[in-house]
């Protein structure tokens, strides 16, 4: 656990960095030991290029072995009377 939160730590300055970046959040499941990053990007395409950036992938060798990611865009939706997009 401890070992995956350094990395990101790592992983996330490198993204601070990058063109397009707004926000990130990383959040612990209760009970698990599940981690989910939350980021906030302006667009896909600048999100895409940090992602490929020689910095970014240098990093992610130094995950350990068996941490899996799942990265996914999401895209905020409204729900009326309880959120707005």
């Amino acid at each position: 656990f401890d070992a995956v939160v350094d990395v990101w730590r790592k992983d996330s300055i490198v993204m601070m960095s990058s063109p397009g970046w707004i926000s990130a959040q990383l959040y612990h499941g209760v009970g698990s030991h599940v981690l989910t990053n939350v980021s906030a990007w302006e667009s896909a395409a600048q999100l895409k290029a940090a992602f490929q950036s020689k910095e970014f992938q240098d990093i992610l060798p130094l995950y350990p072995d068996g941490t899996v990611c799942y990265p996914q865009l999401e895209r905020k939706i409204a729900v009326p009377g309880i959120c707005e997009a």
